[in-house]
């Protein structure tokens, strides 16, 4: 009490706006870095197209992919353009007719895709798996719905990591996937979800799937 200080005020408000100024050029720099797909219905045909097939038979069965590949920190600018309109990055998906791979590349950190990835590898009964699966941030998907519908060449699957907190739907989310012989969605948060119906429906090879875990209070319809 009674003492003086002697502040440089001037000084203080300079370092305060240069840590301001910071803060926003790395919040900007992250913002930048997002990379966002198109919805999973169009990002589906495109994939499709992509291998040379023509739009009235990209809408059937498809049986030229045998995997597809996420690759993330990439150069690589070639094949179709698969991004959404308010992606920050150029998303390219790009098919290898030697080994029937597709390749999804951009040159952000990791994909995203909201609100809408129903039907997104759906249709594509050649495929056997999915390379770096994990680098799809799933936060803020609302609708699995038909992800993998029809892929019954799909022999393995890593969706531990999806971000399942504000999805609605996975209705026929692995419907027919007879080639899938275990599973592990121990990790999913489904409180939001109201339809699981179908999920595993014709998934004859189908011998571990951890459920319990799951929680099924606002489930409707299974």
């Amino acid at each position: 009490e009674g003492r003086e200080y002697n502040l440089d005020l001037p000084k203080i408000m300079t370092v305060e706006r240069a840590a301001l100024y910071r803060f926003d050029l790395s919040f900007d720099k992250l913002e930048r870095q997002d990379a966002i797909l198109m919805d999973g219905p169009s990002l589906n045909t495109q994939i499709k197209l992509a291998t040379g097939l023509s739009e009235k038979d990209a809408a059937k069965n498809v049986t030229r992919i045998k995997r597809i590949e996420f690759v993330t920190g990439s150069s690589d600018s070639e094949g179709v353009e698969v991004q959404d309109p308010s992606s920050k990055k150029k998303i390219y998906a790009k098919y290898n007719a030697s080994d029937s791979v597709v390749t999804i590349s951009t040159s952000a950190a990791e994909f995203r895709i909201v609100p809408d990835a129903s039907k997104l590898f759906s249709g594509i009964s050649s495929l056997v798996g999915i390379t770096n699966l994990e680098a799809l941030n799933t936060t803020g998907v609302t609708s699995m719905e038909s992800m993998f519908d029809g892929d019954s060449g799909l022999e393995s699957l890593d969706v531990s990591s999806f971000d399942m907190s504000s999805c609605t739907t996975v209705l026929r989310m692995f419907y027919a996937c007879r080639g899938l012989k275990e599973i592990d969605v121990t990790g999913w948060n489904t409180g939001k979800v109201t339809d699981m119906g179908f999920l595993f429906s014709n998934c004859s090879g189908l011998t571990k799937a951890s459920l319990a875990s799951l929680n099924t209070s606002k489930v409707t319809s299974f």
